[in-house]
């Protein structure tokens, strides 16, 4: 009778475990806001600029274009976690490059900085491109296949061996604008994580 009294409380007590681990689970799942988990929802291609007529004096701005848009300007904000090819303290004047970072406000909190690259040839790893980059991309028919993650990231691979890396601006739009091309360029295969 002992014995079995003990199993009994052995039981109960992993069960309330569980239970309270699955609880913790599903509340940060569903239901913490935490603010401290920033999601990447820039990825645009254009020249570094700074102290130009215009801008706020001493700050440093992306200008880049987009369809119906030349010479959008963003205001680049840096912290302690923002990656820059050299050094964030040393950019360049109208240097082209890459910037992925989190929009908000008008105000890109930068998180990676990096040199465009347009030749697409020789590279060990994935050239960054912006969205409007990639959908030129498939809409030359130039792509192979294509995969995204549940983070928003694409990898489209090119007919002539080479790799480029995008942010879909919304999940899932990579399959739309497969979809989108499909009767030109015929079927491209998506995988997805």
């Amino acid at each position: 009778m002992l014995k079995e009294k003990g199993i009994s409380m052995v039981i109960m007590f992993l069960s309330v475990l569980v239970l309270g681990i699955f609880s913790v689970f599903i509340y940060h799942q569903f239901f913490s806001n935490d603010s401290s988990i920033e999601e990447n929802n820039f990825i645009k291609t254009g020249n570094l600029v700074k102290d130009n007529p215009g801008l706020e004096p001493g700050v440093w701005y992306l200008v880049y274009e987009m369809p119906g848009s030349p010479a959008i300007n963003k205001k680049l904000s840096f912290d302690d976690k923002s990656i820059c090819f050299d050094s964030c303290s040393e950019l360049i004047q109208g240097e082209k490059v890459i910037i992925k970072g989190i929009e908000n406000n008008g105000i890109v909190l930068v998180r990676e900085l990096d040199f465009f690259e347009e030749d697409f040839t020789n590279r060990s790893g994935p050239t960054v491109v912006d969205w409007d980059n990639a959908v030129s991309f498939l809409s030359d028919c130039q792509v192979e296949k294509a995969s995204q993650n549940h983070n928003k990231d694409v990898y489209l691979d090119l007919k002539d061996g080479s790799k480029i890396y995008t942010v879909e601006p919304e999940i899932d739009i990579i399959l739309k604008t497969i979809n989108q091309f499909k009767a030109k360029c015929g079927s491209v295969p998506l995988a997805t994580e």
